[in-house]
């Protein structure tokens, strides 16, 4: 088995080297890609849980009024008023 012993002049080229090699840059991008599509992904995620609370809120509202006018909670959310429902 062979083993490569490295000079000292190759030691001291080394040394001296400034700056990143292409293949570091390219996993630096990589990596900051990954933790940008996460982060993406994780703010989509969370702009879809508030837009589901807001209509929730906005049935939950629209049940009461329903109910106020009825006596009774509606079967079908067909039935609810679709101005409260779209008023986002």
């Amino acid at each position: 088995m062979f083993i490569p012993i490295k000079s000292p002049e190759r030691r001291n080229k080394m040394a001296n080297q400034k700056g990143l090699t292409l293949i570091e840059l390219m996993i630096l991008i990589v990596f900051a890609c990954i933790i940008a599509a996460l982060a993406i992904s994780k703010i989509a995620l969370d702009a879809d849980k508030k837009n589901a609370r807001h209509t929730l809120k906005a049935i939950v509202a629209s049940e009461h009024l329903y109910m106020e006018q009825h006596g009774r909670y509606t079967a079908s959310i067909n039935v609810l008023s679709t101005d409260i429902l779209h008023s986002r």
